[in-house]
């Protein structure tokens, strides 16, 4: 009875902060109210650990039990979406939001070890493949801690699953090597290095998979590799061949990308394969047509392509997200064109080509090379959809989105990508 009544608490503290927060307003009771939360957080931690610990140890006695029990989300464990722990770790993010300084959290961590017990419990979940909710959850606190620009909300646990929680960690190694940088750098080789086949492997999906996970995924690692190419030397040192083979990776996900955004009734057709239907069927015959229903048929199918354009508009946001962190990262792997025509000493040799030298087409086919063709169907694509955005008078969110990354606005990590890419378009054109 208390669990539920403390986990009714919590919950309406988070939905009044949400609202608070939207409003501007600030909480009095800020620094006891944060005390309080990452004193049961701890508690609750330490008391999950124990009951992993106890299911693990169970689970190895009793061989007969079902193999495929640890990707269960709920288990004898407190892990559940609506429990006290998972909520407290929420309404610790959310304090910690209010908390923009982060002048209350300091106090409260010199008091309260609340950080070591929850990344013991994160770890040990992680390895057990237990807690799926604690684990979300506790990845999104510690986001919200490095002060990552994106936006997390509660309604992302609504399709909680394990490739999320990989996401959230792709998210957390990105934002401590963008603040670390050199303290950082030999942890995030680590983890690039544990995890190549799957980076590789996500590269490569976005050819064949246009799902918004498969995607979101792509974003997620392609951002995290734009902050490691920083560090190419280092990376270059330590792993040379996994360099190699991103970058080779990278170009062709850039060839991907310019295609399907060039060609927008193939990758509507590739959605439309993708999600189990084929090309929209042709009329009925006059004779199979009953005279009651022709409006209803016609106001469903405007519903049916008014979502089918929302999903293509989203996905066509996706693509060009990845292709600009995509061309940030290549940047960082080439030499600068005009540093190359002033520098007549600079020693090319030290960077490999990334492009052929021709100007074939983007094409969807795995065995055609990527080529500085490539590079400039990028910048007209970019070009092409930047014009359909200005024709707009009232664009969308989504459509301010699109224009904002294909301008390259200030402060965006990518704004030069497409500058890039440009400057390359000049060279050539110059040659």
């Amino acid at each position: 009875m208390m669990e539920r009544t403390k986990a009714k608490i919590f919950s309406a503290l988070i939905s009044v902060l949400q609202i608070q927060g939207l409003n501007g307003g600030d909480i009095s009771q800020l620094p006891q109210l944060l005390l309080s939360v990452c004193e049961t957080v701890k508690d609750e931690a330490l008391a999950l650990i124990d009951n992993t610990r106890h299911m693990s140890q169970t689970a190895d006695a009793a061989e007969d039990e079902d193999s495929m029990e640890t990707d269960s989300p709920r288990g004898p464990q407190k892990d559940q979406r609506d429990g006290v722990c998972v909520l407290a770790l929420h309404l610790a993010k959310e304090l910690c939001r209010t908390d923009e300084d982060g002048e209350h959290w300091v106090s409260v961590m010199r008091k309260v070890p609340v950080l070591p017990s929850v990344l013991s419990a994160v770890e040990l979940s992680l390895r057990s493949k237990h807690n799926l909710y604690f684990t979300e959850a506790a990845l999104h606190l510690l986001l919200t801690l490095a002060r990552t620009p994106q936006s997390f909300s509660r309604k992302s646990q609504d399709s909680a699953c394990w490739p999320g929680v990989y996401r959230l960690c792709m998210s957390l190694m990105e934002s401590l090597l963008k603040t670390l940088r050199y303290n950082f750098i030999n942890e995030a080789l680590d983890f690039v290095g544990v995890h190549q086949e799957r980076i590789l492997q996500c590269l490569n999906a976005v050819r064949t998979v246009q799902s918004l996970a498969c995607l979101d995924e792509a974003d997620h690692t392609v951002g995290f590799l734009l902050q490691l190419s920083s560090f190419c030397k280092e990376w270059q040192f330590h792993l040379p061949k996994l360099l190699r083979d991103i970058q080779v990776n990278l170009c062709y996900l850039c060839q991907t990308c310019t295609y399907l955004l060039h060609s927008k009734k193939m990758l509507h057709h590739y959605l439309q394969a993708k999600n189990g239907e084929a090309l929209p069927p042709g009329p009925l015959p006059r004779t199979q047509k009953p005279p009651q229903t022709p409006s209803k048929e016609t106001a469903g199918g405007g519903e049916r392509e008014e979502a089918e354009q929302k999903a293509l508009l989203a996905v066509q946001c996706s693509l060009l997200k990845i292709l600009s962190k995509t061309l940030a990262t290549l940047q960082h792997f080439t030499p600068d064109c005009c540093q190359i025509l002033l520098d007549q000493s600079m020693d090319l040799a030290e960077y490999r080509t990334l492009f052929v030298l021709s100007f074939t087409t983007p094409a969807f086919d795995p065995d055609v090379a990527p080529s500085f063709g490539t590079l400039l169907a990028t910048i007209n694509v970019a070009l092409s959809m930047l014009s359909e955005m200005e024709k707009k008078k009232e664009p969308g969110f989504t459509e301010h989105r699109l224009a904002g990354l294909v301008r390259g606005d200030p402060g965006s990590e990518v704004s030069s990508s497409f500058n890039w890419a440009s400057d390359m378009k000049l060279q050539l054109t110059a040659s």
